[in-house]
């Protein structure tokens, strides 16, 4: 199993038929899971921000994907209302 890390909004939107594919395969899913509700996601609030993304692939193609964006202080104080 490899396991590429990825760090551009790019490089994750190629990911996204495969994204697809992988949350089909899912018994249990939510749309915060889902590249449809992720990619958006980003697009809107991640510019200026850190994008890390695991994503792990076996021999059958995607097996699990870990999309993390990297805040700093200020995110959290705006989160928080401060």
């Amino acid at each position: 199993m490899q396991t590429p890390l990825i760090r551009s909004a790019n490089e994750l939107q190629l990911l996204a038929p495969a994204w697809r594919a992988l949350a089909e395969r899912c018994r249990l899913q939510s749309i915060f899971q889902l590249a449809d509700w992720v990619l958006p996601w980003c697009a809107t609030f991640g510019p200026g921000r850190a994008l890390m993304v695991l994503a792990s692939v076996d021999r059958r193609g995607l097996a699990a994907i870990l999309p993390l964006q990297i805040g700093d202080n200020d995110d959290e104080n705006a989160a928080n209302g401060s």
